[in-house]
């Protein structure tokens, strides 16, 4: 009787849908076997769902953002809807090209970025799964990206009765883990006081974590401003240069 052939062990990413995010997420995207797009959580205001920054001309950095109709302090991001009333995505194509025109790589990055910002989208989660999963794909990451699975439908529901926000987080990653037979977790850095690593292996799931290297590339001033958004790398850097920086981490 034949065996029937073991299943590869999964490392899984999860996070939630940034707008063009910085490098480190990139890294993570590429650290990972699976990795899901979450929008089923709160969103928050003033966080990095609808906006990041990028290099001004003065050479600081500055904010770019698309307006979203935030109607309550419970909303997720899944419900949030992008405020089309505002002209946005002209006047940000517009400082984009302004800012970055005198870049190095400003007719190969441009004639990527700028069809990205042109599609009628709706809804913020819409627009950013939409923008990473293309800029995974360009920057030739082979990571299974999920936005959308039966399997993440009941996560939630699966929460009730936890009260600790660490605890629910905890929960919901574990939780999703299992759906998806995941032996491993990635995180960012930044999970590290948030995770544990003893309360994720007594669920036979290993837990680690993304550590961005020191890294360091030509902008227009003297003074490095790091981690802006990744449309900042792409401009400054080129597509290979970029794809340099993306295994410029660790895992711990």
């Amino acid at each position: 009787m034949q065996r029937e052939a073991s299943k590869p062990d999964i490392k899984l990413g999860i996070m939630q849908p940034y707008f063009f995010p910085y490098i480190g997420y990139f890294q993570l995207i590429k650290a990972v076997d699976t990795f899901i797009l979450y929008d089923k959580v709160q969103y928050i205001k003033k966080g990095w769902i609808n906006r990041n920054r990028i290099v001004e001309v003065n050479r600081a950095d500055r904010i770019i953002s698309v307006p979203v109709k935030h109607i309550a302090i419970t909303q997720l991001i899944a419900e949030t809807e992008i405020d089309n009333s505002v002209k946005w995505q002209h006047q940000m194509i517009k400082i984009i090209e302004f800012n970055y025109k005198r870049s190095p790589f400003f007719d190969e990055i441009f004639t990527f970025i700028k069809p990205l910002l042109s599609i009628p989208y709706q809804q913020i989660s819409q627009l950013n799964s939409y923008t990473i999963q293309a800029i995974a794909s360009f920057l030739d990451i082979k990571t299974n990206i999920i936005t959308e699975d039966e399997r993440l439908d009941s996560v939630e529901n699966d929460l009730s009765g936890i009260e600790s926000d660490e605890d629910i987080k905890t929960r919901r990653v574990l939780n999703i883990c299992k759906k998806f037979n995941a032996k491993a977790y990635v995180n960012p850095i930044g999970g590290v006081d948030l995770y544990s690593k003893s309360n994720f292996k007594l669920s036979d799931i290993d837990l680690f974590f993304v550590k961005t290297k020191a890294y360091h590339y030509q902008q227009f001033g003297e003074t490095f401003i790091p981690h802006l958004s990744i449309i900042d790398v792409l401009f400054c850097c080129g597509l290979e240069k970029t794809k340099e920086l993306l295994n410029n981490y660790e895992l711990i």
